[in-house]
């Protein structure tokens, strides 16, 4: 059984609406929910894709960077076993 290695990565934008209510709430010191939403959404998604690709994950880790003002870079990576 040899290990081999995965990534991959989504590019998250936001939105005039969500900006607009985010950029309300920011003001105040409240969470950015909206902002939490995109981010666990597409997280979960590219979880599920993940699974679906490698079955024998060993390990994986999320990775968020901004990216920019106006987008945030997810990116999962890790490792999984392939039968020989």
């Amino acid at each position: 059984m040899s290990t081999k290695t995965f990534s991959f990565s989504r590019v998250v934008t936001r939105n005039f609406v969500t900006d607009m209510f985010q950029g309300i709430r920011n003001t105040f010191g409240l969470r950015l929910r909206g902002y939490e939403q995109i981010i666990n959404k597409t997280t979960e998604e590219m979880l599920e894709e993940m699974k679906e690709k490698y079955s024998s994950i060993k390990w994986f880790r999320i990775n968020t960077n901004p990216f920019d003002n106006d987008a945030c870079l997810v990116t999962v990576y890790g490792v999984y076993s392939e039968d020989e």
